[in-house]
């Protein structure tokens, strides 16, 4: 008899699965090369999700959170819009925070502090 015992821990139970297509996603398992990935979501914790091998049951990699990538793309668009109207410092900092996924509160005040200035100084 050969039972294979599943590899992911009895805490994720009671996450949702959803198995990975191979032309989704090109990753392979590094400890065992297969193309087989699970990924779960609504994980116990502080993490929203995560991506594992079905066939060995190795982590991949984390998932971030649909929240955070939305209001991620929807600040690179602001910043793509006030980064030819900027200069000086304020173009440095633009460009230096836009591939920043969470900003500090600091962070996303100044940038509020930015697209205002210009918003009305672009209405004037």
């Amino acid at each position: 008899m050969n039972k294979k015992k599943s590899m992911l821990p009895s805490k994720f139970s009671f996450s949702s699965h959803n198995c990975i297509k191979e032309d989704e996603n090109r990753e392979a398992c590094p400890r065992c090369g297969s193309l087989n990935l699970i990924q779960s979501t609504n994980l116990p914790g502080i993490h929203w999700g995560e991506v594992r091998c079905s066939d060995c049951g190795r982590h991949l990699k984390w998932l971030p959170s649909p929240k955070i990538e939305e209001a991620h793309q929807k600040r690179i668009l602001l910043i793509d819009s006030l980064l030819p109207v900027t200069k000086g410092w304020e173009n440095f900092y633009l460009k230096n925070i836009r591939d920043i996924r969470k900003l500090s509160p600091k962070q996303q005040e100044k940038l509020d502090q930015i697209a205002n200035r210009h918003a009305q100084g672009g209405a004037a």
